[in-house]
């Protein structure tokens, strides 16, 4: 059981769809941890599986440990409700299939406490051995690396520790964005003159279940028209977020979806002056 002060030093946000198989995980690898002062907010958008009956086998181990139901399956949403919920002066958002070594809050309290940033994450690995997958995660770190001083930064959300004020001030995840919402995020941020770190330990493993469902092509190509969309200042709609990036949880890993499916709702991309995608 954790040690608390009179306010947790973290409190860790997790958003969650259908997560029976990960999300135990996830919270085997913080029940674990060297530094045990945090507070854990789960937020699930009402899952249709065993979720929320697994995550309550935690709940004496991880006390304080709050589960708050979405009506909403929107990641950015289920951040923001569980921040409005935060205990602490550090909010922590992980995705729900990340895992940690058991040293690293301990690391992230040391980093938070020495720098002081408003924004702070870290290299990931993937959860996997394999020599492409190692090559993928090397290249989106590095990315990171080369745009974290310009005026287009990017963020993975899938661990960003972020001070409480400057989310606040910042009004948190925007909501409509289907994509890079954490990257707008600290985009804002620069424009308040807010700092970020980005360090290479200690790293967390990223779930690669993505990428092996859809295939490193298919990843690949969804992966450049988002970011086009993004450079190209073009909107996607609802319709196309769902083919290139769908939001069912873990239920979506347990499904069979034929790339003729997905492709059925790709478009190519907009000419003129059109600025939706479908």
């Amino acid at each position: 059981m954790g040690q608390h002060g009179p306010t947790p030093f973290f409190s860790i946000v997790i958003p969650a769809l259908n997560e029976e198989h990960y999300l135990p995980k996830l919270l085997l690898d913080l029940s674990n941890q060297t530094f045990r002062d945090f507070e854990v907010i789960l937020v699930d958008a009402k899952s249709e599986d065993q979720t929320i009956h697994k995550a309550q086998q935690f709940k004496k181990e991880l006390d304080p440990f709050t589960i708050l139901a979405s009506e909403k399956k929107n990641v950015s949403h289920q951040r923001n409700l569980g921040a409005r919920k935060a205990l602490a002066n550090w909010l922590l958002f992980l995705d729900a299939d990340n895992r940690l070594p058991n040293h690293f809050l301990q690391q992230i309290k040391y980093l938070a406490e020495v720098q002081r940033p408003d924004f702070l994450s870290t290299w990931f690995e993937p959860d996997s051995e394999n020599i492409k997958d190692k090559a993928i995660a090397a290249l989106r770190n590095i990315a990171i690396e080369m745009y974290k001083n310009t005026q287009r930064p990017l963020l993975s959300e899938a661990f960003v520790c972020v001070n409480t004020r400057a989310f606040s001030n910042l009004g948190g995840f925007d909501e409509t964005i289907p994509f890079r919402e954490g990257s707008d995020l600290l985009k804002r941020a620069y424009t308040h003159n807010m700092s970020f770190v980005f360090h290479r330990s200690p790293k967390f493993v990223y779930s690669y279940r993505r990428l092996r469902k859809q295939g490193i092509l298919k990843s690949l190509r969804n992966t450049l028209l988002i970011e086009i969309a993004g450079l190209t200042n073009h909107k996607i709609s609802q319709k196309m977020a769902k083919f290139l990036y769908p939001m069912e949880g873990g239920k979506y890993f347990e499904q069979s979806t034929g790339s003729e499916k997905v492709l059925a709702g790709l478009r190519s991309l907009p000419r003129g002056r059109k600025k939706n995608f479908l």
